[in-house]
């Protein structure tokens, strides 16, 4: 959701003719057509992205990279030189975070990779860091988180290296709030709250410490300190209002509803819900309804209210079906059977109990299956690394031993001359002793 409503505010700020269902296929191409014969170029650029995202977001992937072609065919013929390179660039990044989301984790490596060469040649050094944080998640997705912190921990070496302190705080940063997530991603909150605090320090600008402020807030509600919890998601919350961005009004308000729902603080917590639900009805956010109706269905039902809570799960299931992630529907079904349950409706609890409890036991062999796969992809790239280690080994030990040969054949053949040319010098000798001895 995040990219999506983050690329439509740029759309927003850029044009006044799309509406807020600007990321709709219909209106963007009935917007291209407007603008194609225009000379703002950077602004069809645009568009083309938006198309792009679209599709990806429909998971017609296809179409999707048709239209990063475009939009690259588009960069190479408008643009030149510094521009053409940075845009390009992002074309490479786009396309790498379409096949991060479509699991093809080598072939968004290699898409990052591409992107961050040219972002390097031109030294935006904050765009690298966003690639990098793709690479990461790539790793993540590999089973290989020490690889992702290790990526960032090299941009903070390359922070470092910087004489511009200013860039160089920037790239901090941005490493320190990635590795807290990549901690987070791992549920090891106490080293996540470490990188989360550390982050804070050199965030700057509203945005940035808002963001900290937010990573920190996640961290200690896990860490049961909701109090702490509650305190950096209210400061997060005092400082992104003002940049009036409607991604983060989604996310302090999911924060929020959960404290507020783990404190019993229900009065507190059902606006929050509504707030949520009105949001991601305007932007067609699937995931953002689940989240509300889900949320809004177990709290009714601690309160008593079951009809309302029944009516709030049963869309909250609606919506979970349309999701990949199963986990959403083992949630949902487990809520509805405690509501009938305690509804005293023991026949449908019964059914939803069944449901949940088939969903949790496949689930759970999905998982153990996705953890072994992982483990033995972690152990084949662990044998392929020892073989790679070995065979430098014996490459390093023959080139020593093809060294001691050539020392050993340069001394011998130093040797021979050396005693060819004492011989020489004696039979030399011998031969001008014989000649003055038959003159005298």
């Amino acid at each position: 959701m995040k990219r999506l409503i983050l690329g439509i505010a740029l759309l927003g700020l850029i044009t006044n003719h799309l509406n807020a269902q600007v990321h709709q296929l219909e209106n963007l191409h009935t917007f291209l057509a407007e603008i194609i014969n225009e000379d703002d170029q950077r602004l069809i650029w645009v568009v083309y992205y938006e198309i792009a995202v679209a599709h990806e977001n429909a998971l017609d992937f296809d179409s999707a990279m048709y239209y990063y072609n475009v939009q690259m065919t588009h960069t190479k013929k408008h643009f030149k030189d510094t521009a053409q390179t940075r845009l390009t660039a992002k074309v490479y990044q786009n396309i790498g975070v379409m096949h991060l989301n479509k699991g093809e984790l080598d072939q968004s490596l290699a898409y990052a990779d591409s992107s961050i060469d040219l972002f390097m040649n031109l030294e935006r050094y904050n765009d690298v860091a966003l690639v990098e944080g793709n690479r990461a998640q790539a790793y993540i997705k590999k089973g290989q988180p020490e690889v992702a912190i290790s990526i960032h921990e090299d941009l903070l070496n390359l922070a470092d290296g910087l004489d511009d302190e200013v860039r160089a705080n920037q790239l901090r940063e941005s490493a320190y709030s990635n590795i807290s997530d990549v901690y987070s991603t791992q549920g090891d909150w106490s080293r996540a709250l470490i990188y989360a605090k550390k982050n804070l320090e050199f965030a700057k600008t509203d945005e940035g410490k808002g963001i900290a402020h937010m990573n920190l807030s996640n961290a200690y509600g896990q860490l049961k300190l909701n109090d702490s919890a509650l305190y950096h998601i209210q400061t997060a919350d005092s400082l992104f209002t003002p940049l009036k961005n409607p991604f983060y009004r989604y996310t302090v308000d999911v924060n929020l509803a959960e404290i507020y729902h783990i404190k019993g603080d229900y009065e507190a917590e059902l606006p929050l819900l509504d707030n949520i639900e009105s949001l991601s009805t305007q932007y067609d956010d699937v995931q953002g309804l689940y989240f509300a109706t889900n949320a809004r269905g177990r709290t009714l039902g601690l309160l008593g209210q079951y009809t309302a809570a029944k009516e709030n799960l049963l869309r909250a299931e609606k919506y979970a079906n349309e999701l990949p992630n199963k986990t959403y529907l083992r949630t949902t079904l487990q809520n509805l059977a405690e509501v009938y349950a305690r509804n005293k409706e023991y026949r449908l609890a019964y059914e939803y109990g069944d449901q949940f409890y088939q969903l949790d036991s496949a689930l759970k062999v999905t998982e153990k299956t996705m953890a072994l796969d992982e483990m033995l992809t972690r152990v084949e790239s662990e044998k392929k690394d020892r073989e790679l280690a070995e065979q430098e080994t014996e490459l390093t030990k023959k080139a020593l031993e093809n060294r001691i040969l050539f020392i050993v054949l340069g001394a011998v053949l130093l040797l021979t001359v050396l005693f060819y040319y004492l011989y020489r010098s004696r039979k030399r000798a011998e031969l001008q002793k014989a000649l003055i001895t038959e003159q005298e």
